[in-house]
């Protein structure tokens, strides 16, 4: 297994400064504030960016438009004006503080050049390139090289450079690995203070909000239970009651249907003339006497006895009485089944 499997590869140093000039641009649009702050630290990437290409200004224009730095930077003199810029800070964040232009070129032609022409017998500075430095393609060469393990002799021996290079390129990994620790015992510290953060609170606080969740839980979930609960007794009853208007139809129906009646209709409609106060001085004594006959003949029909002769209420009352009892009975046996069946288990 190749030793450098298990190292998290860190950025290079031209892919971290375009990474940071291009969040430094995003930036730039948030506020005025953030927009001097902005443009500084771009600025400054910028000339650090330039540093790699030593005198080549085609390949460094390359570089900006492989990598997206466009906007308020599209073009050779505006390139030009932030390197200026971002090799001269200490007067540039005066400048930019005072300044009420946007144009990195104009800034540097007409606010920042006159700065630097006042300064004493001091020529402008310019940032400090490496004089020796190497390619960045053999510069990563020589980086892999070592990362593999091989001694420095065979380095030399593949590369062709110093001793000087890659003792350098040693310290480069090293600066890389430190800045990968530092920034994963940061993330480390971040969580320990959100731990120490959520301990520190008060039982009763999460004590409190616990109960909340629950109570809204709860209450949701019997609001739902109770809708579905009336809305199925209801149905229950809607149909109970259509099943039961269907019951009674059919009985009066079959009562209709299988009664034959006791008196004839002439019969009847005779004992009504009868018995009627405004017909009855009118029926002669031989009516009278076939309405008594037909009444006569069927008074085993009409009659019961006297124990249920006190009216419809004593009816009632019996059978609410047995319906009573019938209930009492079937608790009793339930309630006897389960005393069973708690005996069994």
């Amino acid at each position: 297994m190749p030793k450098d499997e298990n190292v998290i590869k860190m950025p290079a140093p031209l892919e971290r400064l375009a990474t940071r000039i291009k969040a430094d641009i995003v930036k730039r649009d948030e506020g005025r504030e953030q927009w001097i702050t902005a443009t500084l630290d771009m600025c400054e990437a910028l000339a650090e960016a330039r540093e790699h290409f030593r005198d080549d200004n085609n390949a460094f224009g390359r570089w900006c438009d492989d990598n997206d730095i466009l906007p308020g930077i599209d073009n050779r003199d505006e390139r030009a004006a932030a390197v200026a810029i971002g090799s001269h800070l200490d007067i540039a964040r005066e400048v930019l503080s005072k300044t009420t232009r946007t144009s990195l070129r104009l800034i540097r032609k007409e606010e920042l050049a006159p700065r630097l022409s006042q300064r004493c017998d001091n020529p402008p500075k310019v940032v400090k390139r490496r004089p020796n430095r190497l390619p960045i393609e053999k510069e990563q060469t020589v980086e892999g090289l070592i990362k593999q393990g091989l001694p420095e002799a065979k380095i030399r021996e593949q590369t062709g450079v110093s001793g000087g290079t890659i003792q350098s390129a040693r310290r480069a990994i090293e600066a890389r690995e430190e800045e990968r620790a530092k920034i994963e015992q940061e993330a480390l510290d971040r969580e320990a203070e959100a731990v120490v953060i959520a301990a520190s609170q008060p039982k009763q606080a999460k004590f409190n909000e616990a109960c909340e969740r629950l109570t809204k839980r709860l209450v949701g979930d019997f609001e739902q239970r109770a809708k579905v609960e009336l809305e199925a007794r209801w149905q229950e009853r809607e149909r109970l009651q259509k099943e039961r208007h269907e019951r009674e139809l059919k009985e009066a129906n079959d009562i209709r249907a299988n009664h034959r009646g006791v008196f004839f209709k002439s019969q009847l409609a005779l004992i009504l003339r009868c018995l009627h106060p405004d017909t009855a001085l009118h029926v002669s004594a031989e009516q009278r006497n076939e309405a008594f006959q037909a009444v006569n003949d069927k008074r085993h029909l009409l009659e019961r006895p006297d124990a249920q002769a006190d009216g419809p209420d004593d009816d009632l009352a019996a059978i609410f009485e047995a319906r009573a009892k019938a209930a009492a009975e079937k608790r009793a046996k339930a309630a006897a089944r389960k005393a069973e069946k708690g005996a069994t288990q």
